[in-house]
């Protein structure tokens, strides 16, 4: 049967043309054109090709752009770069694909058709002036990389360091002929490496490596351009970059460099931590509004290195059961159970479901009378189905859900005729990448979203516990890891939920308590009948850690393992 392709159809309408192929598809569908100075390519552009030709996508050729002569110098962020030592601006050691491709100059031409867009990695507008007919070719015009504003001379992300923001912002953009923005095709916040410089540029290169792919996958999917909007001022790009605290430039990044390195030392040193799980006395609903946390019974741990996390109940036959992660450090974690009468605890949690691989999050799904569970199990490599044969501690696996994922904190939930799952990717940012899958069954199958990932946010992708629904709104809490993992729940307030569009908003802020053993993380708000299961982060002074260290060095004279 004959099948029709469609790319680009939305792209911006000075150059938008449609890729139309009335032939089945027997080759790459997307081809693109290259632009670097001096046609050289680091490992994280590198990264980014390869990352293109999985995705289907074939790279015809190099731009060979010279480098601009009037670009800021700096002595020391060109020292600092050289101390820290980024792999993902070193040259690669593997060009791969890269390698063989042609080089093309100012009087070169592409004869191949069609030519879907340039991917610019010149910082600017050299690519159009040094081959504008290929350029003019691009039918979705040239790719260019944004990031937050930095410091003269300094490297992407440097400028979030320096200037203490929350986040690192970045972009993927597309531009027309005249090298003017016009549609955002990916965006991100991503987390600050407070404390190195090399792996703040190497997790912000590799990551932003991705996006190209991603939005070739989002393109086909949904036959669009993949757009997130048409942008204007910098600022509506990047609006957390006006976020700045304290001192900024170079002093800026020597004093915070300096004190979050200190502060990362003593806590290696001296400082563990370990979660808890606890029942709030209000209804998961209330939390759309509401950012207090009300009062609280908390599970009375009997060994403070114990971790409790994650926590899913249900009423069954008025027994308030428990389900969550249990662990000690070094060992991977099991499902226990606990029960709850409204006032206290059961004393201890009871073993559920282990699997000879780590295991946390037991979303817990209730249907027909029969009770399931969908575990992360991202170890596995799949999103599993389990049944409980006995509830809480008898489960059988049912059925995989989603196979060659391994899916982190994978919640469930049906709107209308349709169930929706929100998970993240063990291999792709599971802290801020958030992806959709959808069914007409819970038990499958499951088809992804069009435009997966549907969101790169460090602050709120992150799934957190049950969806819920108030005035026929959806909402679904989620982590935000912007300061530390599981540092608070930003509870988001969906306002388009369809097979090939998302968008959602943030509607409220749950924040740890603000004293207490429990004040430093939250990252579970879950259904539990009238109430809410919650989970919280404690830190305490540990020196095992610090006896080990130094033990290593006698047992090494002794000849010991």
């Amino acid at each position: 049967m004959t099948k029709r392709y469609t790319f680009g159809a939305k792209a911006h309408e000075s150059w938008a043309t449609q890729l139309t192929l009335d032939e089945p598809y027997k080759g790459p569908l997307v081809r693109y054109v290259i632009a670097a100075p001096d046609g050289e390519l680091v490992d994280w552009q590198v990264r980014c090709v390869e990352h293109l030709t999985e995705a289907g996508a074939h790279a015809l050729g190099i731009i060979v752009a010279g480098r601009n002569a009037r670009r800021p110098l700096s002595t020391f962020w060109s020292l600092a770069v050289a101390l820290a030592q980024p792999r993902s601006l070193k040259p690669a050691r593997d060009p791969g694909t890269a390698r063989d491709l042609r080089h093309l100059g100012p009087t070169d031409t592409i004869d191949a058709e069609p030519i879907d867009f340039v991917l610019d990695f010149c910082d600017d507008g050299r690519a159009i002036s040094h081959a504008r007919a290929i350029v003019e070719k691009a039918r979705l015009g040239c790719w260019r990389f944004a990031f937050a504003p930095s410091p003269a001379g300094a490297p992407p992300g440097a400028g979030d360091m320096a200037s203490g923001r929350e986040v690192t912002e970045a972009a993927l953009v597309s531009c027309d002929l005249s090298g003017a923005t016009q549609n955002v095709l990916m965006r991100g916040a991503l987390f600050v490496e407070r404390s190195s410089l090399w792996r703040e540029i190497d997790s912000l290169m590799y990551e932003v490596a991705r996006w190209p792919a991603h939005a070739c996958r989002r393109m086909l999917n949904a036959g669009s351009s993949g757009s997130s909007g048409v942008i204007g001022e910098p600022n509506t790009l990047f609006p957390a970059s006006r976020q700045t605290h304290g001192p900024q430039g170079v002093l800026g990044f020597i004093v915070r460099l300096l004190a979050s390195g200190a502060s990362a030392f003593w806590r290696r040193l001296f400082l563990s931590s370990s979660w808890n799980i606890g029942v709030a006395k209000a209804p998961i609903e209330s939390f759309a509004k509401n950012t207090q946390l009300p009062e609280i019974a908390w599970y009375p741990k009997a060994d403070v290195q114990r971790f409790a996390a994650d926590p899913f109940g249900l009423v069954v036959q008025g027994k308030q059961v428990v389900l969550c992660e249990s662990l000690f450090p070094g060992s991977d974690g099991t499902i226990h159970s606990a029960t709850f009468d409204g006032t206290t605890w059961s004393k201890d949690l009871e073993p559920a479901l282990e699997l000879p691989f780590h295991l946390s999050y037991p979303y817990l799904i209730e249907r027909d009378g029969e009770i399931y569970c969908v575990p992360e199990a991202s170890a596995s490599g799949e999103i599993a189905m389990y049944r409980a044969a006995r509830f809480p501690d008898r489960w059988e696996k049912l059925v995989t859900l989603v196979p060659g994922i391994g899916g982190v904190d994978a919640s469930i939930v049906q709107v209308g005729d349709t169930w929706w799952m929100f998970a993240g990717d063990i291999d792709d940012g599971p802290d801020h990448k958030l992806s959709i899958w959808y069914a007409r069954d819970p038990f499958g199958p499951w088809q992804p979203h069009a435009e997966n990932p549907v969101k790169i946010d460090i602050r709120s992708a992150r799934g957190a516990g049950t969806p819920f629904v108030v005035d026929g709104v959806l909402y679904r809490p989620s982590q935000d890891c912007s300061q530390t993992y599981g540092g608070r729940v930003i509870v988001n307030r969906i306002l388009k939920l369809t097979p090939t569009e998302f968008v959602e908003e943030p509607a409220s802020i749950v924040n740890p308590p603000l004293s207490g053993p429990y004040r430093f993380g939250l990252h579970t708000l879950s259904r539990f009948g009238e109430y809410t299961l919650i989970d919280c982060k404690q830190r305490f002074v540990s020196v095992s850690w610090f006896v080990r260290m130094l033990k290593r060095p006698l047992r090494a004279l002794r000849g010991s393992p």
